[in-house]
């Protein structure tokens, strides 16, 4: 495995203390082999940056329908990005490409969690983002969360936790089929969350100007 965080997004000032969305790997066609672990560069200078992308983005897309269907901005009316879009950085628990999440050894679980935390600290994320509620029993281990709160609308669960550094949350990965009422049931939960983590993303980002100006 690659030893060290791999994101989509290019690194920015703007998204130092921000949220963090992970999802659990790279595609597979139904007829796909499975790859392993490869390198790749960032393309998105922010989170729906589709154009960067030529063969488009799924995950982004249908992730960020969940967005307005709960109301939460990522885009202007001018198109351009929101505070909250420049504040995301995007990666995956992990590099390759598989159907099976069940089939990964404890070891390679353990290894990407520890990669995952080598991006939180680097970006001194505010919230983490999950996009997979397979992984909620591992996260929930490796940050050592308690108990998660949650909420549900049918088949969609949205999980959250506070830890001593960030919020975090687990939400069910955009390929997944779901009724958009459902998603829109869950609505005032992840607002609820987006805002705690903005707030802190506020405060982190004051903190940072306050370095570079002492």
């Amino acid at each position: 495995m690659i030893e060290e965080p791999r994101l989509s997004t290019v690194d920015s000032p703007t998204r130092d203390g921000g949220l963090l969305i992970c999802g659990l790997n790279y595609g597979l066609a139904r007829d796909g082999n499975p790859q392993g672990e490869s390198d790749f560069p960032p393309w998105a200078s922010h989170f729906t940056d589709y154009q960067s992308n030529s063969k488009g983005d799924r995950f982004v897309s249908r992730l960020a329908s969940w967005f307005a269907w709960w109301n939460i901005s990522l885009e202007n009316p001018d198109r351009t990005p929101t505070e909250l879009n420049l504040a995301i950085s995007q990666t995956n628990l992990f590099y390759d490409s598989s159907k099976s999440f069940t089939a990964r050894s404890k070891p390679e679980v353990e290894l990407a969690f520890s990669r995952l935390q080598k991006a939180i600290k680097k970006l001194n994320a505010s919230g983490l983002l999950l996009a997979s509620t397979t992984l909620a029993g591992a996260a929930r281990d490796f940050f050592q969360i308690s108990e998660w709160q949650s909420v549900t609308a049918g088949r969609f669960v949205f999980y959250h936790a506070l830890t001593d550094s960030m919020q975090i949350a687990v939400c069910p990965h955009p390929r997944c089929p779901q009724k958009r009422s459902d998603v829109e049931s869950v609505a005032l939960t992840v607002r609820q969350w987006i805002d705690d983590v903005m707030r802190e993303y506020k405060n982190r980002q004051n903190q940072r100007s306050e370095r570079i100006g002492a």
